[in-house]
């Protein structure tokens, strides 16, 4: 049996996951190379923190019981 902690960080990796997929395709794309430096900067800290804070929510979620 999983604690509902556990099955709502399941959720929320699942989000995760989906939304690191698409702005990694957006990185990806020529409308990403419109942007200004900053823009594309910031976007790739924000993938990087996000890609980070996955792995982090899947330790938390082993540790805690879940796959």
């Amino acid at each position: 049996m999983q604690f509902d902690f556990v099955q709502r960080m399941l959720v929320e990796y699942e989000d995760l996951q989906d939304k690191l997929v698409k702005l990694g395709a957006f990185i990806n794309s020529d409308k990403f190379k419109e942007l200004d430096d900053e823009n594309r900067s910031l976007l790739n800290a924000q993938y990087h923190t996000m890609y980070t804070y996955k792995v982090i929510l899947s330790k938390r979620i082993k540790i805690n019981g879940g796959n």
